[in-house]
């Protein structure tokens, strides 16, 4: 329902240092937010097209951070290229998982929608055994499971992004004691903009 409170998921704490060595959000879990309603400020952002030039490096620092979060070899993850067409300004990623043997993860990223990178990995690797998207079997969904989420193309926690920015920041804070965050760090996170956000999420 577009009224569904996000929720914050922790799993593997993730490291993240500021360079100055100031306060910092020295640990994060995997929040995850509601985007797929429409009309909601989160889907908006989340869906909102862009012609912004992409910085590739900038998207690869943080899709090492979720491989190695998801224990996902780099040699099964693959980029969809930019396209000439319009693309989504917030970049999207999405991971196949065999649902019989959990070691065995596929992952793809880019600035389009989850169902054409869930496409762009049936595509690129055919062991999985379907042709494309259009040839899902039946019991696929039995037998694979399947993740999304967006990342930020900036690495500035979201900041271009103001709803989404807010919500991470809220649930950081709704759930300090479990997301490990001292007191210098929450006083960073409620009074310094600039602070410290995650720049990937969960979605779906």
């Amino acid at each position: 329902m577009p009224g569904e409170k996000p929720e914050f998921r922790l799993e593997e704490p993730v490291v993240r240092r500021t360079k100055s060595g100031a306060p910092h959000v020295s640990k994060i879990g995997t929040p995850k937010l509601p985007t797929d309603w429409p009309e909601t400020a989160l889907h908006i952002e989340s869906h909102r097209e862009s012609e912004a030039r992409v910085d590739e490096q900038l998207a690869e620092t943080t899709r090492d951070e979720i491989l190695s979060h998801y224990q996902i070899s780099p040699e099964y993850a693959v980029s969809l290229p930019p396209g000439k067409a319009v693309k989504r300004e917030m970049r999207a990623f999405t991971i196949l998982e065999d649902g019989s043997n959990p070691q065995r993860k596929y992952f793809a990223d880019g600035h389009a929608p989850h169902a054409e990178l869930l496409n762009f990995i049936l595509t690129s690797f055919p062991e999985i055994g379907v042709k494309d998207r259009s040839n899902l079997p039946e019991d696929f969904l039995d037998k694979w499971k399947t993740r999304k989420g967006f990342i930020d193309p900036r690495r500035d926690g979201f900041k271009s992004f103001e709803a989404t920015h807010a919500t991470l920041q809220k649930l950081l804070l709704q759930n300090q004691e479990a997301n490990g965050l001292n007191p210098e760090e929450v006083d960073e996170l409620e009074h310094n903009p600039s602070a410290q956000l995650p720049n990937w999420f969960r979605t779906g």
